[in-house]
């Protein structure tokens, strides 16, 4: 993966539409919500706003390497799901398993927003089942227990940094397990 990442983007959905929206906010310090002139301006773009982050400073090579670090908090929430369930050993196979099939290999080689959908999905599914009430909190713990970085969530609005705001059902009213 990690030599798929460092190769110049060849992806036409990538070039097309997600490297064109961080070379877009990059080029213009802003990104202009123009459904006239973009289609997918008006699109959710959850995604494509942390490759935007990413890329600003760090040009093509550091937005890909956003889409890898997703692929390894995926894996992450794989193995910690399952090894929850069913033990580590088992738990370790199936993470690598999915981590080296060839779909995985194919959104990780191309800036493609899969692996970020995914993750936030996977973790929404965490939340619940761990009995949190937003997926934020699990993807917090993930990238914590990964990186020693703390990130904050929407409970906790900073001034000057990220913030992840995902919600499970309780934003409808839905509580999670007991």
């Amino acid at each position: 993966h990690a030599l798929l990442v460092s190769k110049p983007e060849a992806g036409e959905d990538a070039l097309a539409m997600h490297m064109a929206i961080a070379s877009q906010v990059e080029r213009l310090g802003y990104w202009p919500f123009d459904a006239r002139n973009l289609a997918w301006a008006v699109m959710p773009m959850g995604a494509d706003w942390l490759f935007t982050l990413a890329y600003v400073p760090g040009g093509e090579v550091a937005a890909r390497w956003v889409n890898f670090a997703m692929l390894g908090l995926l894996c992450g929430l794989i193995f910690e799901l399952c090894a929850e369930r069913c033990g580590r050993v088992p738990a370790l196979v199936l993470a690598a398993l999915f981590g080296s099939s060839p779909m995985a290999m194919f959104v990780t080689g191309s800036l493609m927003v899969e692996n970020t959908l995914a993750a936030f999905c996977l973790g929404a599914v965490a939340a619940w089942l761990r009995g949190h009430v937003t997926a934020a909190a699990v993807l917090v713990e993930e990238v914590a227990r990964r990186t020693g970085v703390r990130l904050r969530t929407a409970s906790q609005w900073p001034a000057d940094g990220p913030v992840i705001a995902l919600t499970t059902g309780a934003a409808w009213g839905r509580r999670p397990p007991e």
